[in-house]
């Protein structure tokens, strides 16, 4: 399973660069446990050596689901439950009104 996440990963990363976003790939610690987590955004802005994510979004694999993570108003956040990676990656250029390319 490890390999075959990696692999769809690496496609979740090109998919995102090509889309238009800023993507990052860590392995996140949640609740003593290490998931897979794709990150960023639309544009990124450095303030005081700290990275900002603009139009920001994560993605990430828990309890055999990826989760995705986007704004909502004020400080809330917006979560949706996908079934593969590729539709997690299709919901954050959804929301983002980024065209998907191949």
């Amino acid at each position: 399973m490890d390999s075959e996440i990696n692999s769809e990963i690496k496609k979740a990363l090109t998919q995102l660069q090509v889309s238009g976003f800023i993507a990052r790939f860590r392995q996140a610690r949640f609740r003593q446990t290490q998931i897979p987590e794709i990150f960023g955004g639309t544009s990124v802005v450095e303030t005081n050596g700290i990275k900002v994510y603009k139009g920001s979004f994560s993605i990430s694999f828990e309890n055999q689901r990826w989760i995705v993570r986007l704004p909502g108003e004020g400080q809330l956040i917006q979560e949706q439950e996908e079934i593969s990676l590729p539709n997690a990656v299709s919901t954050v250029e959804f929301f983002y009104n980024k065209p998907h390319k191949n």
